[in-house]
């Protein structure tokens, strides 16, 4: 029996929340699902381009000229020619990087809102001073409460990172994009203390200050740490430019310069990247589904309204929004996913997209074979 007109009117006015939802399911979760794919696909071209390009050098020692302007990919020992020395701390380390953190001692305003009785338009703010040791100067011009929470106007030393002219791997010689590469940072100290007095060792930093226990505001301490140990073995994927290691741009757009630490084939790189890859790539999956999914129960009701305003009976498509909701979202979502893939493996998109359809066409066969039946 066909529902009454002002009956369906009415709650297709109340439909439209549910109308909204289902957009903003749907597109989300197909945008998410479309991109992640692309992602996909776009690593997959990566490494199918970088595995056609590279050359594996039986060790950092093979320098040949026909690999000049080609990726290569070795493993050997960093060194450094000169180490970094600073005589005022005792210091003297060979690495690719050194760094000197400068930390400040300096007044800090933080402030708390509370709402009295009155509502929302009587509001009290608390301001808080108290000191404490920070990397970038803090601007005591700004506080509410000048006086008495002074700091300095300038750092009297900053934080540097200071980088070795030249570093080799058997060979060849490191550029200094490939030197960047280098962020793994060990902090150190010296095995001596330092010999002027106002310089105290504690706890791996060295303060500028009179009291560790009490410092005052203007104080310093400073922290060395330094990256790429010399002597420490390495994987390289870079091009070979002469006698320098330089990053490898591939055709697609990506540049290739990757450092690693120990010994790694060019398989155990990729595996690695991929497997770090893998699992967030089907969270996003999961969640474009889920998305797609709660899109298609929002969509269900205002759909089926639709469908009995201009039918006296229930369709197969009806039936599939009510009855296999499920099936509806992941087919939807494997469509996504195959019209991504199309382009680049044609045979696996074409899969896919069959899978997407197939519960479609199941649902149309079955339907129209009930009604075969029904007039036999």
């Amino acid at each position: 029996m066909a529902s009454h007109p002002l009956h369906i009117a009415s709650k297709h006015r109340q439909s439209w929340l549910s109308t909204f939802l289902t957009l903003g399911f749907l597109c989300f979760g197909l945008c998410l699902l479309f991109w992640n794919e692309c992602c996909i696909i776009r690593a997959a071209s990566f490494l199918a381009e970088t595995m056609k390009n590279v050359v594996t050098l039986p060790s950092a020692l093979s320098l040949v000229e026909s690999n000049n302007g080609k990726l290569v990919h070795l493993s050997g020992v960093i060194y450094t020619d000169e180490p970094f020395v600073v005589n005022e701390y005792g210091i003297a380390v060979s690495a690719v990087k050194l760094k000197h953190r400068v930390q400040m001692y300096q007044w800090v305003q933080e402030h708390r809102s509370e709402y009295e009785d009155g509502g929302n338009d009587n509001i009290t703010t608390h301001y808080i001073y108290f000191t404490d040791w920070k990397d970038k100067l803090i601007n005591s011009s700004l506080f509410f409460i000048r006086p008495g929470h002074e700091n300095p106007r300038k750092l009297p030393r900053k934080t540097k990172v200071f980088i070795s002219e030249r570093v080799t791997i058997g060979k060849f010689s490191l550029s200094s994009a490939l030197k960047q590469k280098f962020n793994n940072f060990v902090i150190f100290t010296s095995d001596e203390r330092p010999e002027q007095r106002h310089i105290k060792l504690h706890s791996g930093l060295y303060y500028h200050c009179h009291d560790v226990w009490h410092p005052e505001v203007g104080d310093i301490r400073i922290q060395f740490s330094y990256a790429g140990m010399a002597g420490e073995y390495v994987t390289i994927l870079a091009k070979q430019v002469g006698v320098e290691l330089q990053p490898f741009e591939l055709p697609t757009g990506e540049v290739i310069a990757e450092i690693r630490p120990g010994s790694w084939s060019i398989k155990e790189m990729f595996h690695q990247d991929h497997s770090a890859q893998w699992g967030l790539r089907w969270t996003y999956r999961a969640l474009g589904w889920l998305c797609v999914f709660l899109g298609t129960n929002c969509s269900s009701t205002f759909l089926y309204l639709l469908v009995c305003r201009y039918s006296n009976r229930t369709t197969p498509a009806t039936s599939c929004l009510t009855s296999m909701k499920l099936t509806f979202s992941v087919s939807l979502s494997l469509f996504v996913i195959s019209m991504s893939w199309l382009w680049y493996k044609p045979i696996l998109g074409l899969t896919i997209f069959v899978a997407a359809v197939s519960p479609a066409i199941y649902v149309i066969f079955k339907y129209n074979l009930s009604e075969t039946q029904k007039l036999l």
